[in-house]
């Protein structure tokens, strides 16, 4: 027998058993990074808890003495946060050494700015729930004192015992060095290990100036070595160094005695902690710099409800029970024609007239529907009818004779569509010029009404920060902070030891969350806050005021009339519940279905009907025949919610994490999974475990660095010489530096591409054939993907002037694989939506390739996030420059790029078919600003490439792969758009002397632009020599067709912008001139345009079915269009006035932030199309303003609208917008009367001038505007009022920094010290605000409260404290009651160093909110 052991990253390592032979067996080394297979040996395995035989151990428990002896083994010591019972059982199961139950909870859990509100009952309930956890392996547990806890020796010994005897915790942590010394001993006294935190200290962050670095210059290093060494000498166990520099806690570590634990420290530490949402993404749009997402879990989670919400609403009813009607006296004929009350009580049993109008129907599936439909019928053999349907809009519908027309509804199956409407944004809290709520607050009047008008009502539980944030992006109508969480976060076998203070601290944490739509929110009672009236009310009381829920819900009929009564009276809403209730299971025989016979079904509805007669506002059904359920909610007077209770309820409510498969092994019956989270979650712990014990992370680029001067005096003080710092800066990587040895086979490696062009399609289809690789096609090209899944992929193979073979590659939906040596090779095809929405188990892809077009890189990164784990490869070999800059950006550390370039010849021939025209080199490696790569990394790439017959060199160093990226730009930028220009193939350019000036003159740019980038070597050195490597290239590709012209042939964005468009960019940063690029890129440019337009203008001349194919590929491309020129826009402007679409229109100055993008989502959100504008107006910059020096970065601006999707971006040139000497401007009158107005008198001239020309062009539908510029929203508004301007004007909310500073283009102008000052604006609005929430209607007094905070900053320069109508920005004296109905406006300016800012902030009485 022959045995291989096998030690390596899962990529680079990983071998089938059925690919060796019968005779071969392999062993697998005890740490393979994010593989869990059934050989797996712990590092604990082979000396702790064996059983008497000798075999692995029953039951594992990581001790402090294993903690030491992996220290003294210099192995790595893995250790994670968790807060509940689902993150402890990913640590649990990813076996991890260490759980660390950390204060951070008040930040991740509850919402809280920082960690000091937490408390010791919430660190032991926490606690509990993280050692609830029953598993094989169980981790050295750790927690936090919290802040409170140990103020003196008696606090910390007190609490301490209690974490750990009520907790169950194995140890405690606490913050700080010497100053903690006495708190340290106590403990220490009382048998109970400690564990030290230097470093940054999130408890006293204040005092140390903020959550930043610290010990990045030598004596503040000095102190936290001197910190570090002395708790270790005091006895601590272990010392967690947080946020310094690498230098100093590789330092550290090797001088001290005991164990370091680093986040931010850098590599050098004895190991590594991170907070579980970081490692699992769940908070996708801010991730720290020491941390790393291992998955992003975040988004699927929104996804996950949004998707849950749109299937409630469009959700199918079914008939009652004939017994339980008889006992209830309700005859069968007395319920309605539907089960659902929410359906507009229609069963399809309606009596049939003669004749029937105005019926709604619907039809799912739009497989024809565009802005009309084509109806073209056969009559007769050879002779066909057509009929136009026009398309509507219009929500309102009367059946006439003349009547022809289908609406497109707004709902869409898991899909958040630009035209979906929400049920409330028609009616409920719009602005007074009738636009979108500012906030949207749903009441209990909005439940009414949804339930009066039939429309399901969507309930979601949520328990935390994260889960309510769901809720609110979802806009799901009710959330229910349920007592549930006893069960999913804390780990209990019900909900009954879930106790009031829970309830408050959980509900504080869901209403913590600040966003546009806010649900209506109840809270449970748990079982011990209602026994008695007084208690009900004194608790339900309670979890109003304290816990700021809106109403609450307690279990039970007839039994709790008292307590409802007594709740009802204090004037607080109550929702009913019956059926199963949780909190009476025991008497009820446990959780399980009720009302499944008569009597039981009759008691049911009798609690309910008395309920809903006593008051309740809404009445849960749980777990009860779904006919019964239906009765109830025809025959009771409020709306119901159903769980378990199948669709004939007023609506539905789920558990959060059954939606989203937090638990994955486990799905109630009556529960549906919108995503697979628990799988992947448990995945990123294993897979951070792995890197850390390998040493893949964390790398220097997750550290902070510390200059080697300050550097050298810390060791000079400290009295240890440099010297005595190893060779690796981690003594706990065992010199593992990711060089893995590959061996000479690899089979059944998942390798996807991403991409279905030419190169995407040839990539796919010619690895594919090999038959050793499981290969996945991704594709948004509709048409495309089901040729191939119906056909297979054909690839057409150029062998020799004129010969051409065939190869058809098959297509398979089998999601299983296994590589054979008779392997023909089949391909599976896929689009990204399935990808993201619907993850198979285990599709974690070792190799991904995006062969997209530029545009779409970062679409492609983010669905390459979605399908790779820790280990895995993506490879960009792409056409054009920055694909692996835009691809990190998306992507983050989650997985290691490989960059290269391919120079194959490739034509899409149709669906279904690539033509191979031509071979050429592949070159592969990693640029210097890469992450690190091992060899074996990029060997395995080549290996992969080789066998799919792309012969491939691997670039010995980062300048070896840049010339061959600068060459291949050389060649595309030069024959590429040439051939589209001119229409021509490649070959057409060979000897041409009509193109021979222009080709020389794009090779001296190119050149210019290479030489002035200082460092660079490029291979070659004049011009000549690049003409002839492009004409040689153009010699071999004689025949081919460029992709620019097949680009522009079939109506789809080009490459121009990252072939020659990259050149103009970086001839205009390096300032050297670039004209005949720009000239070039403008002339394709406008040729995509053209062709664009002259498509549309066919598609409407011709039907849609006679393009189809163009307008797959449109949708298949979708782009951003830039557009220059107001003629050509006013040509576009035209389109949409006649096609009848929405358009919303975002105009801008560039510079953009948050505070743009959340514009131009709503307008994306309430439109059909989106248009922004990007023009610095001169007309509102006085003389001594910064119109020069205001930032501009159009490349960024477009980048990021690109993103977002935006449909066009307006940028005209001043001098056709403005002339340089108008004769005709608007003047808003009495503007300088007003606060801003009179300091910047020109201001609102120019932007009413500029906007109304804007609104000229554009034509907009709806415009969007920020309340941060108030007045200019309020001279907005009048203009449209004034000049009956045919637009809608729609202000939104300021969008803020963390710490409530109005985002602006200008804070860029604030150095650290001056930004550091800039929230004290905010602060002295919410001071204001505060004041007239309790009641102060002076003037004067709400004008001096600000003043005063204002003062308090010595950084700032007060110019004007203005309190305002906030419709006409007039300043007033006094508060009408009128005024505070419509709104005052309190607007503050100054000047923080040169710097001027502006904020305000709208006041309304609480009737009006």
């Amino acid at each position: 027998m022959l045995k291989v052991d096998v030690l390596g990253r899962k990529l680079l390592g990983r071998l089938n058993y059925h690919s060796l032979s019968c005779k071969a067996s392999v062993g697998v080394s005890s740490y393979i990074p994010g593989l869990r297979c059934k050989q797996r040996r712990s590092f604990y395995g082979d000396s702790a808890n064996k059983d008497k035989n000798g075999g692995s151990p029953v039951h594992l428990k990581i001790t402090i003495r294993d903690i030491e002896s992996k220290y003294h083994n210099k192995t790595p010591i893995v250790m994670v946060t968790a807060y509940d019972i689902l993150t402890s059982r990913c640590a649990h199961i990813a076996e991890v050494d260490t759980i660390l139950i950390g204060d951070s909870l008040g930040m991740v859990i509850y919402g809280d700015p920082g960690t000091n509100r937490v408390t010791i009952e919430d660190m032991i309930r926490h606690s509990r729930a993280v050692t609830n956890v029953k598993h094989r392996f169980t981790p050295f547990i750790i927690g936090d004192l919290p802040f409170s806890a140990y103020l003196t020796p008696k606090d910390a010994v007190y609490n301490a015992a209690r974490l750990v005897s009520e907790g169950n915790v194995d140890a405690v942590k606490l913050e700080g060095g010497r100053r903690v010394e006495p708190m340290v001993r106590a403990i220490l006294r009382a048998g109970i290990p400690v564990m030290g935190h230097v470093g940054l200290t999130p408890q006293t962050a204040a005092s140390l100036g903020g959550m930043k670095l610290q010990g990045n210059t030598a004596e503040p290093a000095v102190e936290i070595f001197e910190s570090a060494k002395f708790l270790a000498d005091l006895g601590c166990f272990s010392v967690v160094l947080e946020a310094i520099p690498h230098k100093v806690a590789t330092h550290i570590t090797q001088n001290i005695s005991v164990p370091t634990i680093g986040i931010g420290a850098g590599p050098g530490c004895s190991g590594q902690v991170q907070v579980f949402h970081d490692i699992a993404g769940m908070f996708h749009k801010f991730v720290p710099k020491f941390a790393k997402r291992y998955a992003l879990v975040g988004r699927q989670l929104e996804a996950a409800v949004e998707s849950y919400r749109d299937e409630v609403v469009l959700n199918p009813y079914s008939n009652p029970v004939p017994k339980y009607l008889k006992l209830t006296g309700i005859s069968d004929t007395s319920i309605s024609q539907s089960e659902s009350p929410s359906s507009n009580a229609s069963s399809g049993h309606v009596d049939i007239g003669k004749e029937r109008k105005n019926l709604k129907i619907s039809v799912i599936g739009a497989g024809a529907m565009a802005l009309w439909l084509m109806i073209r019928t056969l009559v007769e053999d050879g002779i066909v009818e057509g009929n136009l349907v026009k398309a509507s809009v219009d929500k309102s519908f009367q059946a006439t004779d003349a009547n022809a027309s289908v609406g497109v509804s707004s709902y869409i199956p898991g899909l958040r569509c630009k035209q979906r409407r929400s049920f409330y944004g028609d009616s409920a809290n719009k602005d007074k010029n009738g636009g979108s709520p500012v906030h949207l607050k749903i009441t209990i009047r909005d439940i009414e009404s949804k339930y009066h008008n039939k429309t399901p009502i969507v309930m979601v539980t949520a328990y935390d920060i994260l889960t309510s944030r769901c809720a609110h992006i979802a806009e799901v109508d009710t959330i229910l902070i349920g007592d549930s969480l006893g069960m999913v976060i804390y780990g209990d076998p019900g909900t009954n030891r879930v106790t009031i203070e829970d309830m408050i601290r959980h509900s504080r944490a869901v209403t913590n969350v600040k966003h546009r739509f806010t649900p209506f929110i109840i809270g449970d009672l748990p079982f011990s806050a209602y026994l008695t009236p007084k208690d009900a009310v004194y608790n339900a009381a309670r979890l109003v005021s304290e816990g700021n829920v809106d109403a609450v819900k307690l279990e039970g009929g007839r039994r709790v009339e008292p307590m409802v009564r007594a709740i009802l009276r204090a004037g607080i809403p109550v929702m009913g519940h019956v059926g199963l209730t949780p909190q009476t299971a025991a008497s009820l025989g446990g959780m399980k279905l009720q009302g499944n016979t008569a009597e039981p079904a009759v008691e049911i509805f009798e609690s309910a009907k008395f309920l809903a007669d006593l008051g309740c506002f809404s009445v849960v059904l749980e777990a009860i025949p779904h006919k019964v359920a239906t009765h109830i909610t025809q025959n009771i007077s409020v709306p119901t919610i159903g769980i378990g209770a199948g669709p004939g309820c007023s609506g539905q409510v789920q558990v959060f994490h059954d939606i989203a498969g937090m638990f994955h092994k486990f799905v109630p019956k009556f529960a549906k999974r919108y995503a697979l989270v628990g799988r992947q979650l448990e995945a990123a712990v294993e897979s951070y475990r792995d890197e850390v014990t390998s040493g893949a992370f964390p790398m220097k680029h997750n550290s902070f660095a510390i200059s080697q001067i300050q550097f050298q005096k810390y060791l000079k003080l400290t009295g240890i010489s440099d010297t005595s710092i190893s060779q690796s800066e981690s003594p706990s990587s065992n010199a593992s530096s990711g060089h893995v040895d590959i061996g000479k086979e690899r089979k059944n490696l998942k390798i996807s591409v991403i991409g279905a062009g030419a190169m995407g399609s040839l990539v796919a289809g010619k690895l594919a054939s090999q038959g050793k690789y499981d290969v996945t096609l991704i594709s948004s090209w509709e048409h495309h993907v089901k040729t191939i899944n119906q056909s297979g992929l054909m690839i057409r193979t150029l062998v020799e002037d004129g010969i051409v073979e065939g190869n058809l590659v098959k297509a398979s939906v089998d999601k299983s694989f296994q590589a054979t040596d008779a392997n023909e090779g089949v391909l599976r095809v896929t689009s990204p939506f399935q990808t993201l929405f619907k993850p198979e188990k285990g599709a974690v892809a070792d190799v991904v390739f995006i062969l997209t077009k530029g545009h779409s890189t970062r679409s492609a990164a983010r669905t390459a996030a979605t399908i790779v784990g820790p280990n895995s490869l993506v490879v960009t070999l792409q056409n054009g420059m920055g694909h692996a800059g835009r691809i990190r950006e998306e992507m983050g550390e989650m997985a290691t790029i490989v960059e290269g370039t391919i120079s194959h010849g490739a034509l899409l021939e149709g669906p279904g078919t690539v033509f191979h025209s031509g071979k050429g080199a592949t070159i592969i490696g990693c640029s210097e600003s890469s992450r690190f790569v091992s060899p074996g990394a990029t060997q395995l790439v080549s290996e992969v490439l080789n066998n799919a017959g792309f012969d491939t060199v691997i670039a010995d160093s980062p300048a070896i792969l840049m010339n061959s990226q600068w060459l291949k730009l050389a060649v595309n930028s030069i024959i590429n758009p040439l051939t589209a220009i001119l229409g021509v193939k490649n070959g057409y350019l060979i000897g041409n002397p009509n193109i021979q000036d222009l080709s020389t003159r794009l090779g001296q740019e190119f050149l210019a632009v290479l030489r002035a980038r200082n460092g660079f070597q490029f291979s070659v050195d004049d011009v000549e020599g690049v003409l002839q490597i492009v004409f040689d290239v153009a010699n071999k590709t004689k025949m081919n067709t460029s992709s620019m012209l097949s680009d522009l042939n079939r109506c789809v964005q080009t490459e121009i912008d990252y072939l020659n468009g990259f050149l103009v960019r970086e001839g205009k940063r390096l300032k050297v001139p670039v004209a005949c690029n720009e000239t070039i890129t403008g002339i394709v440019k406008a040729m995509e345009n053209f062709q664009r337009l002259k498509m549309k203008s066919e598609s409407e001349s011709k039907g849609r079915h006679q393009i189809g194919d163009q307008e797959e590929l449109l949708a298949a491309n979708k782009q951003t269009m830039l557009v220059k020129s107001i003629p050509e826009f006013r040509s576009v402007a035209r389109r949409f006035a006649t096609s009848g679409l929405r358009v919303g229109f975002v105009p801008t100055m560039g510079g953009l932030h948050e505070g743009h993008l959340q514009l131009v989502r709503e307008s994306k959100r309430r439109c059909d199309v989106t248009v922004v504008s990007v023009f610095v107006n001169p007309l509102q910059f006085a003389p001594h303003e910064d119109f020069n020096s205001y930032p501009r970065d159009l490349t960024r601006d477009f980048e990021l609208l690109q993103a977002e999707e935006v449909d066009f971006i307006f940028t005209p040139e001043a001098s056709e917008l403005v002339p340089s000497d108008p004769e005709v401007t608007l003047l808003v009158k009495g503007s300088e009367n007003k606060p801003e107005g009179a300091s910047r008198p020109h201001f609102f001239h120019g932007v009413a001038t500029i906007v109304l020309k804007l609104f000229n062009i554009v034509k907009p539908t709806v415009s969007f505007f920020g309340q941060k510029d108030a007045q200019q929203c309020a001279t907005v508004k009048q203009l449209v009022q004034s000049l009956n301007v045919d637009t809608e004007v729609v202000v939104c909310d300021t969008v803020r920094e963390s710490d409530g500073l109005a985002m602006s283009t200008r804070n860029n102008y604030l150095n650290a010290e001056e930004r550091k000052a800039a929230p004290v604006i905010y602060k002295a609005l919410l001071a204001a605000e505060n004041l007239f929430n309790q009641g102060q209607r002076d003037v004067a007094a709400l004008r001096k409260v600000i003043e005063h905070h204002l003062s308090l900053e010595p950084m700032f320069e007060l110019l004007y404290v203005a309190i305002s109508d906030n419709f006409s920005m007039d300043e007033i004296s006094e508060l009408a009651p009128s005024l505070e109905r419509d709104g005052v406006c309190i607007s503050v300016a100054g000047k923080i160093g040169k710097t001027r800012l502006i904020d305000n902030i709208v006041l309304r009485s609480s009737k009006q909110r």
